[in-house]
């Protein structure tokens, strides 16, 4: 409640709280999915937020539970609505499956019935071709995209252009490129000192995973120090694309 009040002092108005994170430093710590084995205390963090925010402007989202043992829905999803959450968001996997498996869509669409708020879909949406269909066979109000946005930011506009009957456009090494150049851009916006570079010799090969010399380049990546090198990584991997002006921008 007391982080909510001053995020709100700060000029923010809508929250959401993670009650779905599986990774195990988190759950050690009785937080993410951890939440899920304490309805109780899950409740009242809760109500705690939602008293500093206000009626509707807080989302949670869940899994379906710490392991299969412990299910916790749809009692808990009702008890956030009572509670007066805006929306929940499901990722239909076990805290102890993490991301292993394959997504159960059909809890979603089990779960759609129950609630009067929307409900979200996660889980296994790598692609807008994966959003659509998730959409259709579960019946959600929306979708939170997560691994498949940090591969391929442009799964957004892909997903638009699908909803206006479109073919998404084909990500060429022009566009590649600039993508990743304005990620670059951002990152020594936001992050203090080098922490950018680190971040973005990791980010980088997400996005090239599929083309050919992937593995080369995340190799090369890793022993570039300064971001000439990174820019000089770039253009040899994406031959011929004519980044001159966009590298101005930046380095």
């Amino acid at each position: 409640g007391r982080a909510v009040t001053l995020l709100r002092e700060a000029g923010f108005g809508w929250f959401d709280l993670n009650m779905g994170c599986s990774v195990p430093k988190v759950l050690r710590q009785g937080a993410g999915a951890a939440m899920l084995d304490h309805v109780d205390n899950a409740l009242a963090v809760a109500r705690a937020m939602l008293a500093a925010a206000g009626p509707g402007r807080v989302g949670f989202k869940l899994r379906l539970g710490l392991d299969a043992a412990r299910p916790v829905l749809p009692d808990l999803a009702l008890r956030l609505e009572d509670a007066g959450a805006g929306w929940l968001t499901l990722h239909p996997r076990t805290a102890r499956q993490g991301f292993g498996g394959t997504a159960d869509w059909e809890a979603l669409a089990r779960l759609v019935p129950h609630l009067s708020i929307p409900l979200l879909a996660s889980g296994d949406l790598f692609s807008a071709a994966d959003g659509l269909a998730c959409l259709e066979r579960t019946g959600v109000a929306g979708l939170m995209y997560a691994r498949g946005a940090l591969h391929n930011p442009a799964v957004f506009a892909d997903h638009a252009a699908l909803c206006r009957g479109c073919v998404p456009k084909p990500q060429d090494a022009v566009g590649l490129k600039a993508m990743i150049l304005r990620h670059i851009a951002l990152a020594r916006r936001h992050c203090p000192g080098r922490a950018a570079l680190w971040k973005m010799r990791s980010v980088v090969p997400r996005y090239v995973r599929a083309l050919p010399g992937a593995r080369a380049l995340r190799q090369e990546l890793c022993r570039c120090e300064d971001w000439e090198a990174v820019a000089a990584a770039l253009d040899k991997f994406l031959d011929g694309c004519d980044s001159g002006t966009a590298q101005s921008h930046l380095f």
